[in-house]
């Protein structure tokens, strides 16, 4: 019975280190995918635009992407340090343009306005993404181009740097449903492992202070 116990603890502790091992290889995937998984609408980010919205002007770009689109939209992405002190209605107040969208044909696919209701201008996933429109889900075209003409500028843009983004929301639930799993593996494995170790710390030091002639139970 005796010469048993150290090796139900060795491997008990070689248990609890790998569980640790889980946990610091889970956040360093995490700390190298930072970028994506603490801004996660640049992963779903398929065309940026820099921009001046203040002004009038007319911009394009073009981007190839072969998997179907779900709930695209257009949005402005503007530094995190504005939003926190300025709403995006107040930001786009006056703004006044169109956008349209063609298929890897030429033919246009879609148009409308710019902003679909500045009353209801709102932020999206995280890093303060302004949605501008709602694009809705698209399927079987390869490549796009995006043209958005500004008609009327938003004075308290000037001087702000902004881009028009277009962005599939599919990665980007993804990759927050990732997140989610990864925190939950680190934390879980963490606490797995902290308390098989704790327990061993705890029955070693008792081992070695008990009389040697007790009985082992």
């Amino acid at each position: 019975m005796t010469s048993r116990l150290p090796l139900g603890r060795t491997v008990a502790t070689c248990v609890g280190v790998f569980f640790l091992g889980v946990a610091a290889y889970f956040f360093f995937l995490s700390y190298v995918n930072r970028a994506y998984f603490w801004h996660p609408a640049r992963f779903g980010c398929l065309a940026a635009i820099s921009v001046d919205l203040s002004t009038p002007g007319t911009y394009t770009a073009s981007f190839d992407y072969g998997q179907p689109i779900h709930n695209g939209f257009l949005g402005l992405d503007v530094p995190e340090r504005i939003l926190s002190n300025t709403s995006p209605d107040v930001l786009l107040a006056g703004l006044q343009g169109t956008y349209a969208i063609f298929d890897a044909d030429g033919k246009q696919f879609i148009k409308g306005p710019l902003v679909e209701d500045p009353n209801r201008i709102r932020t999206r996933y995280y890093q303060k993404i302004i949605e501008l429109r709602d694009l809705g889900d698209w399927y079987g075209r390869v490549k796009w181009k995006i043209n958005a003409t500004i008609i009327q500028g938003a004075p308290n843009l000037k001087g702000i740097p902004h881009r028009l983004v277009f962005i599939d929301s599919e990665p980007v639930f993804r990759l927050r449903i990732a997140r989610l799993l990864y925190t939950f593996i680190i934390c879980a494995a963490l606490l797995v492992g902290v308390v098989i170790l704790t327990i061993i710390t705890r029955i070693t030091l008792w081992k070695r202070k008990r009389p040697e002639n007790s009985k082992v139970l």
